[in-house]
């Protein structure tokens, strides 16, 4: 949480920075050199926004982020490639804000099968989120004249960067949030019914993973 402020604020710091020299130039206003990248940033914040609602409630959830789909399937190399990224180390600081919309994504709460399904569900939409949030705001560059492109374009490359991470994240994180529902789910259809007086033969060697915190 700290490292995504800092983050943003360093940029918006620089940026406004910029601007003022600008307008001691004479190029632009003092007052459009400090409101104008609060503008940049308020656009992506909106589009952030809007994506997080209409994603949320105008599309069958279950169905459009059913994690089974091809598109949110992830492959063992590509979590190699991203423990080369050392993930590990930074995921953490990156925020989670799944509690705004009632499901919070910070650890896992349980391991019965609806909530993990749930979970995965909600990896998918993060990830649908996350990765339109990256590119959709580089649709301000239409809005600002050239000139500008020195504090719009920085602010824009970095909210491209911390979308990416989370999307990133999500991601990593289905990978192994899978491992253990799948774990469940093979379990359950293979449980035998449970008779009254009946034996039933429990292989020791069939330990349950251990369950994954996860950001």
């Amino acid at each position: 949480m700290v490292f995504y402020f800092l983050m943003v604020l360093f940029t918006m710091i620089i940026t406004i920075s910029l601007a003022i020299l600008n307008a001691i130039n004479g190029s632009i206003s003092l007052t459009y050199a400090i409101v104008a990248p609060f503008l940049v940033n308020f656009y992506c914040l909106i589009i952030l926004g809007i994506l997080a609602l209409t994603l949320r409630v105008c599309l069958p959830f279950d169905k459009v982020y059913n994690h089974e789909r091809k598109i949110f399937k992830v492959e063992k190399r590509e979590i190699l490639f991203y423990e080369k990224l050392k993930i590990k180390a930074w995921k953490d600081k990156i925020p989670e804000m799944g509690h705004t919309a009632g499901f919070s994504k910070k650890s896992i709460a349980s391991t019965e099968v609806a909530y993990l399904k749930k979970f995965l569900s909600e990896t998918c939409f993060a990830e649908v989120l996350h990765g339109l949030a990256a590119i959709l705001p580089l649709s301000a560059l239409f809005f600002f004249p050239f000139r500008d492109y020195y504090f719009v374009v920085p602010i824009l490359l970095v909210n491209l960067f911390l979308n990416s991470l989370s999307y990133l994240i999500q991601r990593y994180n289905r990978y192994r949030l899978k491992i253990v529902y799948d774990f469940k789910t093979r379990h359950l259809s293979s449980a035998p019914i449970k008779e009254e007086n009946a034996e039933v033969e429990v292989d020791e060697t069939d330990e349950e993973p251990i369950p994954i915190s996860v950001e």
